[in-house]
Parts: C-alpha cells; sequence; structure tokens
C-alpha cells in the first residue's frame, strides 16, 4: 500500500512538473512574440497573464509617455473605454444579491417618466435586449449639461426602441446610462461613488481613476501615472491623439470611460471569481449565457460577455476608444485572466490577443 501511494505522489509530482515546463514554455513563446511586436513598435502597452490575484506573466512594452520616454509599469492607467460597463453590471447584480431589485422588474418601476417604462425590465437592459439605442446619437445631449447617470434621463426618456423589448439584441449605451441610473436611484448616492465604495475600496484598486480624458492626457508625470493615447497621422507617423472639445466635456460614467491598470485588474478579477464582491451563486447568475451577441460564439451575459462558447469559454469585456484599447478576460478551464493594454489606437488588440491565446491555449 505504501509503495502505491508513493507511486501515485510521484507520478502527481511528474505531471506538476511537466506541466509547469510547459506553461513556462508558452510563456517563452509569448515573451518572443511580444518582442517582435516591440521590434517593430505596433505595440505599446502591457499584456499580463494573472491567476487568484498573482501574475504568472507580466510584459510592458513602450511609453506611458512618448515624448518624455516615460515607461509603462503595471501601475498605469489606461482608459477601459466599453470595459468599464463590467463595473455597471456586477454593481446591478449586487443590488439583485441584497433584494433591492430583481431582473423581471420593469424599468418604469423606477423612472415612469421613461415611455418604453413598461416595456423595458432589468434583464433586458443588462443583456442588451431592450431596443434601445445609443444616448450620445440623442438631438441636443451634451456632456456639459450632466454631472451623474440621472441627468441622462431626461435625454432618452422618449427614444424609440429600434425592436420589441427581447425580440433581438443591440449593443445599448443608453441601457448602460439607465443601470447606472438605476444604480443612483436604489442607493441614493452618484454611480461613481457607489462603485467606488463597492467595488474599488473592498478590493484595494488604489490605481483606478474617475477622470476626464483631457486631464489623463495633459497630465505631466514622471512615473507613468496615466498612458497618453497614440494614433498614426496621414503621414504614417505616431502621434498624440488630438484632444476636441468633446473629449473635454466628456464624463465617465457606466457606460464607459473609467481609467485603471492592469495591477487593479488582476485585484478586480480575483475579487469576482474568489468571490469578495458577489457570492458565487451570484457570479454563476451574472456571466451565465443569455443572448447571442451576433459576434461569433459569443454571448451576452448580466453585461459580462462569454466569448469561446463551447470551446476555451472566458468570460469578460473588450474596450475600443480612438487612442487605447483594452482586452480583460478569465478563462474558466483554468482560472487564469488574460489583460491587454495598449496605447496605441492603431494597435490590432484583436489580432493580437487571438495570437496571445493560442500560444497559451492552443
Amino acid at each position: 500500500m505504501k509503495s502505491i501511494k508513493l507511486g501515485i505522489v510521484v507520478i502527481v509530482t511528474i505531471l506538476m512538473w511537466a506541466c509547469s515546463q510547459g506553461r513556462q514554455n508558452r510563456f517563452k513563446n509569448l515573451d518572443t512574440y511580444l518582442q517582435e511586436l516591440d521590434n517593430e513598435d505596433f505595440f505599446s502597452g502591457i499584456v499580463v497573464i494573472a491567476k487568484n490575484g498573482e501574475p504568472l506573466f507580466s510584459k510592458t512594452i513602450g511609453f506611458a509617455d512618448r515624448e518624455n520616454r516615460v515607461k509603462i509599469n503595471l501601475d498605469t492607467q489606461f482608459d477601459l473605454s466599453s470595459t468599464s460597463k463590467l463595473f455597471t453590471g456586477t454593481s446591478v447584480v449586487k443590488l439583485i444579491q441584497e433584494g433591492k431589485i430583481n431582473t423581471d422588474d420593469k424599468i418604469g418601476k423606477y423612472f415612469p417618466e421613461l415611455e418604453y417604462g413598461d416595456k423595458v425590465t432589468i434583464y433586458h437592459l443588462l443583456t442588451h435586449s431592450s431596443g434601445l439605442s445609443d444616448f450620445g446619437n440623442v438631438e441636443g445631449f451634451s456632456y456639459t449639461k450632466v454631472k451623474n447617470c440621472s441627468d441622462i434621463i431626461p435625454f432618452i426618456k422618449n427614444q424609440k426602441l429600434k425592436f420589441n423589448p427581447g425580440d433581438s439584441v443591440y449593443y445599448s449605451t443608453s441601457g448602460m446610462i439607465i443601470l447606472g441610473a438605476l444604480i443612483e436611484k436604489v442607493s441614493g448616492i452618484s454611480y461613481q461613488e457607489y462603485v467606488t465604495k463597492n467595488i474599488f475600496e473592498p478590493l484595494g484598486m488604489t490605481h483606478t481613476s474617475f477622470i476626464n480624458d483631457v486631464n489623463a492626457q495633459e497630465s505631466t508625470d514622471e512615473k507613468g501615472v496615466y498612458a497618453k493615447k497614440y494614433v498614426k497621422n496621414e503621414n504614417n507617423e505616431i502621434v498624440r491623439e488630438p484632444l476636441t472639445e468633446q473629449n473635454r466635456e466628456f464624463i465617465p460614467l457606466s457606460a464607459g470611460g473609467i481609467w485603471t491598470s492592469a495591477s487593479d485588474l488582476i485585484k478586480f478579477d480575483e475579487g469576482i471569481h474568489n468571490y469578495k464582491i458577489l457570492k458565487k451563486e451570484f457570479v454563476e447568475l451574472m456571466t451565465k449565457q443569455y443572448t447571442f451577441t451576433g459576434w461569433t460564439d459569443c454571448y451576452f451575459g448580466y453585461v459580462w460577455i462569454t466569448i469561446n462558447s463551447g470551446k476555451n469559454e472566458a468570460v469578460g469585456h473588450s474596450g475600443d476608444s480612438i487612442g487605447q484599447h483594452t482586452y480583460f478576460y478569465h478563462y474558466k478551464k483554468d482560472g487564469t485572466v488574460m489583460i491587454v493594454l495598449t496605447n496605441y489606437g492603431f494597435a490590432d488588440i484583436y489580432a493580437t490577443y487571438d495570437k496571445v491565446e493560442k500560444i497559451l491555449y492552443n
């Protein structure tokens, strides 16, 4: 019996060593690939693979500030763009967990002024199946007229639905803003305050900001606090993204615009999947597949998106802006999270993550 137990221990030890060696070989191949991107100046940013709050692989490339040669680091903050929506979805599910709202509640219960309030439910908003479109396209809308999510409600109260709720799917920023206003209505505090008190502070996310894009772009620092945004001009030269009046007016709210770092996204991933913010059953509820996005093998959960459905499934969200892109996905099979942040607006982040994925997961 002792010899059998010893044999099992030896086999397990060998398998663990083999897995470790295999992982290190994949990380070596990943490092080589990223170095090639760096050599060609095709990518500037950070790629991190982490598990249970600990980085397994991390590589920074390029500069947070090219002009002053300030390098990117693990704490450098990037504009998450639509990846910010994950904090909205998580906050709404937290309110569901606390019994303060239900997914089948009609949104008109909270905002009776909404013309479509008796048709659209919280479920529809969470799964982008409400039929609402984008608040930025509404005539007369300007960020100069709002301070929080609730201030946008008057601009979208009469929006016409693209389809009957539940009949189809349309990626809706208006829906995300209404969810932000719902958080404000139920909690009695602003969206920014709620997310800060219920997610950022409990998880120790100290390198995360609700900051105006221009303030981040024009800030001067030697530690690479904010990654400046870069694009290519008509001469194919890498230059700072031009700042517009819209940039100056923009307010980061529940539809996007939060700035955060790879180090804080690692904490967020660990907090979600080790159930520090939500109970296990509610994390599972949030990350189930409810509606088909229209993108291959991709489904909406409660704001969270499942990719590679039925294959190497992962849950998270990506984000795109003119000068920065984000990829944040937790892979269910091995519990790792892949974080890709770039401040090159011309970088093909989808081709990059696809290559990284193939190197790591075949």
